[in-house]
């Protein structure tokens, strides 16, 4: 593993490096106005200016066409962030590409594609890959690691608030089958929303710290309504938690199976992103188009903000080649190189994912 994350957490082009991320260190050439990392609150005379400043960015990534196959990358993935942030995200995105486009052009939208891949994109595929966070066993619940004895009372608390059943599916957890249910069983786990690997650790070096800091700067400034709510040390809240089958949850963290937020709270369109392995349509009798929340004790519900971060991510990655580049780096590596995601272990996940970065 390099030594720095520079080289691994690409720096954003407007982020000075000698700075931790922080609101102080962000410039931007652009206009005076740039947006921080957190929720701004834009001028009337701004707001006005939005539809406009969209106007400029459009005209900008469209009069880039290139043959060349890093460029081209690039603006893939700039055209996604484009289709798929929230509003607010949007504004400070469009900030940087205008920002890029005054500062030298390509080269900054370069810098800026390869920040938001290294800082948003890998790390939320990568981080969610592998077992589970904790399945609902007995026999596991009683001999866990001392990271997992740390969310096993989140698990039991949230599996109760959400019946005892996936939340998608409907099926109860065939370890706590009561004598008078029915219906379909299975086995389910605690599946984390944003990648449990972004977790603040004791174990963490000066390198994984600066990477995990720069990941989060970089959710907070694309996906504000994230910031307050959510980071490294807040990663195991039961807002942050969904109950779900082994099989759906392995869809959920491969960003295959997504749930879009709809009008009504608590409500989400399911959102099919490629082969998914557990199928359809659950031993349910009928194909699962909507997915509806509700607790069954004092535990907040999974947040709506971050399910919602979830799909646009997912719709992100579908949209780029970057998870088939990683899975050839994957294939091509030396076997004594390990890029494993199967490990459980906090400690360890976070260090194996800028081990799969270092061969990007």
């Amino acid at each position: 593993m390099a030594n720095s994350t520079h080289s691994l957490i690409a720096p954003h082009p407007f982020l000075r490096a000698s700075d931790p991320p922080s609101s102080s260190s962000f410039f931007s050439p652009s206009s005076s106005s740039s947006s921080t990392f957190s929720i701004s609150s834009h001028s009337e005379e701004e707001n006005d200016n939005r539809h406009e400043r969209l106007e400029q960015y459009d005209a900008i990534l469209n009069s880039f066409s290139s043959d060349i196959p890093a460029e081209a990358k690039a603006l893939a993935v700039l055209k996604a962030f484009r289709e798929h942030l929230p509003d607010e995200g949007l504004e400070n995105f469009v900030d940087d590409i205008l920002a890029c486009a005054k500062s030298g052009g390509m080269p900054y939208m370069q810098k800026l594609s390869d920040h938001l891949l290294k800082a948003i994109l890998i790390p939320f595929k990568l981080l969610s890959l592998g077992r589970p966070s904790l399945q609902h066993r007995h026999d596991l619940l009683g001999s866990v690691s001392q990271h997992a004895n740390g969310i096993k009372h989140l698990s039991k608390t949230t599996l109760a608030r959400d019946g005892r059943r996936c939340v998608y599916t409907g099926n109860i957890d065939i370890h706590h089958v009561h004598e008078l249910d029915t219906g379909p069983v299975a086995h389910t786990t605690s599946r984390h929303i944003l990648p449990y690997g972004l977790k603040d650790t004791t174990e963490d070096t000066l390198p994984e710290t600066e990477a995990k800091r720069a990941i989060w700067w970089s959710i907070h400034r694309y996906f504000p309504a994230l910031a307050g709510k959510i980071d490294g040390s807040s990663i195991d809240q039961p807002a942050n938690v969904l109950t779900l089958n082994e099989s759906v949850s392995s869809d959920f963290g491969e960003c295959h199976l997504a749930f879009q937020p709809l009008p009504t709270e608590n409500e989400y369109e399911v959102v099919v992103l490629g082969r998914i392995s557990s199928g359809y349509p659950f031993n349910t009798g009928y194909l699962i188009t909507k997915m509806v929340l509700s607790a069954h004790n004092a535990l907040d519900l999974p947040d709506r903000d971050f399910l919602d971060m979830h799909h646009r991510v997912a719709r992100m990655l579908s949209e780029t080649d970057i998870v088939d580049e990683i899975q050839s780096r994957q294939d091509r590596r030396d076997p004594e190189d390990s890029c494993d995601q199967s490990s459980t272990d906090v400690a360890h996940i976070f260090p194996l994912m800028l081990s799969c970065l270092s061969l990007l």
